[in-house]
């Protein structure tokens, strides 16, 4: 899979949990191997009694990609964007580093565009069908496969206080 503005070799800028918000020229949309992505963990979806389930990386019906948020923007800001994005149903993060997602042939890019900066993408490769496909079988299988295969790679990260603004758990990315 081709991924574009995706540049495994380019190295992180330094920009880290002390700044909120960074300015545009600050964050490359390169996005290296070493950073880490986030994405909201919802209670109601995502979850089966304390684990995390594979859906929690399935694409929305009609696209093959799922949002994340970039690491580069800040632990405070990827918790509060994370809280918007899940509404009342934020429960924690799923954090995923780059080169172990990029390593099993999936695309990370960077997709401030269209939505916000620090907003990211990863492509699975196969689209949900919408609600009157009829949907192939064999492509739900892949892509409820490779949907497990992120969530392999991904580490949990409970938010010990989902209401609060600032983040004030543990480090958001680590290896798994």
């Amino acid at each position: 899979m081709s991924c574009p503005n995706a540049n495994p070799g380019l190295s992180s800028r330094g920009i880290g949990p002390h700044l909120h918000r960074p300015m545009p020229s600050q964050l490359s949309r390169m996005i290296p191997n070493e950073e880490c992505v986030l994405r909201a963990a919802k209670e109601r979806y995502h979850f089966d009694g304390p684990k995390l389930k594979w859906k929690v990386f399935q694409p929305p019906k009609g696209s093959s990609r799922i949002s994340v948020v970039r690491h580069a923007i800040g632990d405070d800001a990827c918790k509060q964007q994370a809280r918007e994005i899940a509404e009342d149903d934020y429960r924690g993060l799923a954090s995923l580093i780059c080169e172990y997602v990029r390593d099993a042939g999936f695309c990370v890019t960077d997709e401030r565009d269209e939505h916000y900066l620090g907003h990211a993408e990863i492509d699975l490769g196969i689209r949900e069908p919408i609600d009157d496909e009829p949907g192939d079988p064999l492509a739900r299988q892949q892509l409820r496969d490779r949907c497990k295969v992120l969530l392999a790679l991904s580490r949990y990260l409970e938010d010990p206080d989902p209401n609060s603004e600032v983040w004030t758990g543990g480090p958001m990315c680590l290896p798994k």
